[in-house]
């Protein structure tokens, strides 16, 4: 029996830093009169799903200010001439929005903006509509929809996917999320994704950070290998997959990089509790009653699968994120290998007349434990900057067990049992016995 134990305290994973926001001043204000401009700021929000909006384009027509909103939706125009203006929000995949807006002199506006698609939502904030059924057909989904906007303004390339687009992986693990992404391969453990190829790179040249700090795994070998199977996918609210780096980013690998993106509480303008229940078991071994385990034990054969994460914006400066998971999965193989012999004393074993010399068999059970807690306070100190506070505890218990079983009947031919046989076969033998040793495993330690 092998057992493989590591706990892992991720401590500040979720920057314990201050975070400068996209929402900034536009330069091009020094060239007008401060007395003679005002400001507008605000959020973006989905209105179907009360969701804030990510690098929503806001800008005024006929001038050159133009920003962006930062992560929880927010953005500020300075400098913006008093009087009437037009005010043009625009997101991927939701219907662009034209408000006319009156700006006074040395005063601060308050706009508000509520996007939405009126093809897919339908005309009023309060009803939506559900899109007709349709066989075999893609649409494309809120969540898409995000990742699309996040590429499509970033300023260089990358590819960013939310962990929502393809739902929870058995067993809650960060690497198997990852392993479906576009250039992104695994490399596989024994049952789970232990490490991530980036552009076809060893695993200790991609580089993975969760909110821009880099993580570090404690490998044994001593390498920077971090294991993704550490973390758990439902404390992410999406993954960036960066291949082309910035100037600004450390010239540390050939790869590329990827950044895990913790969930804010800013992303959401109500309160949100989602949870996830449900049981897993393979076939070999699934019983409702308790059956004998490899340790020695009476143990149940389905395992559970839960998790939950609940965000709470407690007003428009502060809010607080809380996930968890508990998660057990089970994996068995049982393996049969026939060996033959093409040369023994006395056996007259020939390359073109092999004998049948052992039969083994491999039987591997593996069972693997993740639970994984998290929470993380975001607090808008100031109108250009978020401090985040957080932690992460993960506990991951990996127990292996093996079993062979190798019968043989030896390389010598004659028996040194008093009567004994010499051994003696042919062909048709030789197959009749893999036949009946791969249907009862006994038959031929009895033979």
């Amino acid at each position: 029996m092998k057992r493989n134990k590591s706990e892992t305290l991720l401590l500040g994973l979720l920057a314990l830093a201050l975070i400068p926001t996209h929402a900034a001043e536009n330069p091009a204000t020094t060239t007008r009169s401060a007395s003679a401009t005002g400001s507008i700021s605000g959020r973006v929000k989905n209105l179907a799903t009360g969701q804030y909006l990510n690098n929503a384009r806001v800008a005024v027509k006929g001038t050159d200010l133009l920003t962006f909103t930062d992560e929880s939706g927010s953005y500020r125009l300075a400098g913006v001439p008093s009087g009437g203006v037009l005010l043009e929000v625009f997101y991927t995949g939701l219907d662009e929005q034209r408000i006319p807006i009156s700006v006074t002199a040395q005063q601060r506006v308050e706009q508000n903006i509520e996007l939405t698609n009126v093809a897919r939502y339908g005309a009023t904030a309060d009803v939506i509509k559900l899109g007709s059924y349709v066989v075999a057909s893609a649409r494309e989904t809120d969540i898409e929809a995000i990742a699309i906007n996040e590429q499509r303004f970033a300023p260089n390339i990358k590819n960013v996917i939310s962990t929502e687009t393809l739902g929870d992986p058995l067993g809650g693990s960060m690497g198997d999320f990852l392993r479906f992404l576009p250039g992104v391969s695994a490399a596989y453990g024994a049952l789970e994704t232990e490490g991530v190829l980036i552009r076809g790179f060893p695993s200790n040249m991609s580089v993975v950070s969760a909110d821009g700090v880099q993580l570090a795994g404690a490998n044994a070998s001593g390498e920077r290998d971090f294991s993704p199977s550490r973390v758990g996918v439902n404390s992410i609210s999406r993954v960036e997959v960066t291949k082309v780096p910035l100037p600004s980013t450390a010239a540390d690998t050939m790869s590329g990089s990827i950044n895990l993106v913790s969930k804010s509480a800013f992303e959401r303008s109500a309160a949100e509790f989602k949870y996830r229940v449900g049981i897993s078991s393979n076939q070999q071994r699934f019983a409702l009653a308790k059956t004998p385990d490899a340790s020695n034990e009476q143990t149940f054969k389905w395992y559970p699968d839960l998790g939950f994460d609940y965000t709470l914006p407690i007003n428009k400066n502060l809010g607080i994120v809380i996930t968890g998971l508990h998660s057990t999965t089970s994996f068995e193989t049982d393996t049969w290998y026939t060996d033959y012999r093409a040369s023994g004393t006395g056996t007259n074993a020939t390359t073109t007349n092999p004998y049948l010399w052992r039969n083994r068999n491999v039987e591997v059970s593996r069972s693997y434990e993740r639970d994984s807690l998290s929470a993380k306070v975001d607090w808008r100190a100031s109108t250009h900057g978020v401090l985040s506070v957080g932690a992460m505890v993960t506990y991951d218990d990996q127990l292996n067990w093996n079993s062979q079983f190798n019968p043989t009947v030896g390389n010598v031919g004659t028996s040194s049992i008093a009567g004994g046989r010499v051994l003696s076969y042919t062909p048709e033998q030789v197959l009749e016995r893999s036949l009946r040793q791969m249907r009862n495993p006994l038959w031929f330690a009895s033979t």
